[in-house]
């Protein structure tokens, strides 16, 4: 039993040159993208988060904006960046799920190009209209679409830039309203 002790002794005594030291992290500044132009929630919480950060790790945070196509080009830059740690996101469903779902040439995949650290922040969507409309709830305003076919009621210019849609809503419209549901589109394959 000593002799197998004795043994391994020496094999991790006679190994313990060849192993590198790990380095401290982070030894460099960190590029925090914000896949949306300043200003928005995704910017002020990546700016708060960003902060933090500096203040936790001692270390410079530069927050980079790169906004388009509904949070999939700054995320596509983070998905090929080096796998070093020093280039993150916070990324949001527009630019995790709805854009790889809605768009035909994202070039990464959520699943496989990016890993999770953590959920940073909870954002509620409302849906809300002019004081001006006679509506308070979902129902009525189901059923002022289907009292007036053909006028837009709705309407969401980017997609994929909003993470929750009022799919139930929209599937209840006449089909001459228009209604822009992004979770109703297309799914990948």
């Amino acid at each position: 039993m000593w002799a197998h002790l004795r043994a391994a002794g020496l094999v991790l005594l006679w190994g313990w040159p060849l192993a590198a030291p790990a380095q401290e992290y982070p030894v460099k500044s960190i590029r925090l993208v914000v896949p949306f132009p300043p200003g928005g929630p995704n910017d002020v919480i990546g700016r708060v988060v960003g902060q933090k950060m500096q203040d936790l790790l001692g270390q410079l945070v530069i927050i980079d904006n790169r906004a388009g196509a509904g949070g999939a080009l700054g995320t596509d830059f983070v998905a090929k960046s080096d796998p070093d740690g020093y280039t993150i996101a916070i990324a949001s469903a527009g630019a995790l799920a709805i854009s790889y779902s809605l768009q035909d040439k994202v070039l990464y995949d959520p699943l496989k190009d990016l890993a999770l650290i953590t959920l940073v922040a909870k954002v509620p969507e409302l849906l809300v209209a002019s004081t001006d409309v006679p509506v308070s709830t979902v129902s009525e305003l189901v059923a002022l679409a289907k009292a007036k076919p053909g006028r837009s009621i709705m309407d969401r210019r980017d997609p994929a830039a909003c993470p929750t849609s009022p799919a139930s809503c929209c599937a209840s419209m006449p089909a001459s309203t228009s209604c822009m549901c992004p979770i109703a589109a297309r799914r990948r394959p």
